[in-house]
């Protein structure tokens, strides 16, 4: 039988994969890793972005035409006030008064967002 010594090092390394365990379980339990992936996508633009303005495209306007937001011309309508859930890919997938849809890319002329500010802080100048 061959008895291996540990050493100060095998210690250390075992301690912190037990201390990095006990932080990813205590981060699954309380529910923190599901905001990583909503805070990355906010933060480059992909998704979650709320009270955004779509320009869309006339042929796609129809589809909102129950709603009585939609400002239309002769060749768009513009939605105000839509979550842009997600924006990856070649398809937006957006909540607009509590319904979602899946609005194809090449339907979308632009998107915009207001940027958010700090509450009490005086928006008029």
């Amino acid at each position: 039988m061959i008895a291996y010594a540990t050493t100060d090092k095998d210690s250390l390394k075992k301690a912190v994969v037990i201390a990095l365990g006990g932080v990813v379980l205590v981060a699954i339990g309380t529910g923190m890793l599901a905001e990583i992936p909503r805070k990355t996508m906010a933060l480059y633009k992909l998704g979650n972005i709320e009270s955004a303005t779509l320009h869309l495209k006339k042929d796609v306007c129809n589809v909102f035409s129950t709603i009585d937001t939609p400002r239309k011309t002769e060749k768009s309508c513009v939605l105000e006030n839509v979550e842009i859930l997600s924006r990856l890919g070649t398809e937006y997938f957006v909540n607009v008064d509590g319904r979602e849809a899946v609005i194809p890319s090449h339907y979308v002329i632009q998107w915009y967002s207001k940027p958010k500010t700090k509450e009490g802080a005086n928006t008029t100048k």
